[in-house]
């Protein structure tokens, strides 16, 4: 197995150093990687969650553990971890070529995943006759195929737990006081890099957040997003909402939108001072507005 630089040093550190618990994690996320045990998505949170608090280790070596564990789980469609080539090289050397057909047409779908080529692929490894071994490698395959073709959550998720989080003064790590869940997951979350958070990790937001949990997950589901897309000024004055826990009225409305219409029609080259003096006026109508 040719292991990245990366991952050498990120190794060599932690062996070479006194922290027990970092050994520890590493030496569980190694053990996986072998390909031994298949790793439940519990047990990737729980991971997450330990490699957070670990204590007395450098942040670089931090991200590396949170690296190798996404790599580890996911995959990235170009290099194979541990498992996967301990996995290849047993087929590659055997006389099955049922598991040999198999694999390969997995390799030609990596990359470019869809819902309809991975379902042939599951199909295909649940009438196939293969080892128990075989068949526990070829699930946590399809697996990781599955998760590529997750559909993200909506962008604005994310935005929206970041903006309730800060709206309450809470840090990441007073998200994972009150909700158990890692302070990189929901940072992920923020991000939009974290694809389908489950049900009760929804749950758990939304209780620490103070906001309805039907109204979180609603905000989840990119399905609920209009395909249509609507000028911000038209959204703005033709919805009702609220700003700092006040209901805009119909000036307060037209004075937000000439902020952002002032701020959007602005060129901010040579006239930027004068420019920025209509925007403050325009601030200052939309603040009077609110009194």
């Amino acid at each position: 197995m040719n292991i990245p630089d990366w991952e050498k040093k990120m190794i060599e550190k932690i062996e070479e150093s006194d922290n027990t618990e970092a050994k520890k994690v590493l030496k569980t996320i190694l053990s996986y990687d072998s390909g031994a045990e298949m790793i439940t998505d519990e047990k990737v949170e729980e991971l997450q969650a330990a490699i957070d608090a670990l204590q007395d280790i450098k942040v670089s070596t931090r991200k590396s553990l949170h690296r190798k564990l996404k790599f580890m789980v996911e995959g990235d469609g170009k290099n194979l971890s541990s498992w996967e080539e301990h996995f290849i090289s047993k087929i590659d050397s055997s006389d099955n070529e049922e598991a040999k057909e198999l694999l390969r047409r997995i390799q030609s779908i990596e990359g470019n995943e869809t819902e309809e080529n991975v379902k042939d692929i599951e199909h295909a490894i649940k009438y196939a006759k293969f080892p128990s071994d075989w068949e526990a490698n070829f699930e946590r395959k399809l697996r990781i195929l599955k998760k590529r073709t997750e559909r993200a959550i909506s962008d604005n998720f994310g935005s929206l737990i970041k903006h309730l989080r800060e709206r309450k003064g809470y840090t990441l790590d007073d998200m994972y006081v009150a909700t158990g869940i890692s302070s990189s997951y929901i940072n992920r979350i923020e991000k939009g890099e974290r694809k389908s958070p489950s049900v009760k990790v929804i749950s758990k937001l939304a209780a620490a957040l103070d906001i309805d949990y039907k109204d979180l997950l609603n905000v989840a589901n990119p399905e609920n997003e209009s395909t249509e897309l609507q000028p911000l000024e038209e959204h703005l004055l033709s919805t009702n909402y609220t700003v700092g826990g006040v209901r805009l009225g119909k000036k307060s409305k037209e004075k937000l939108v000439d902020i952002i219409s002032k701020i959007n029609n602005s060129s901010w080259d040579q006239k930027k001072h004068l420019e920025a003096i209509e925007i403050m006026d325009a601030i200052e109508q939309y603040k009077n507005s609110l009194k």
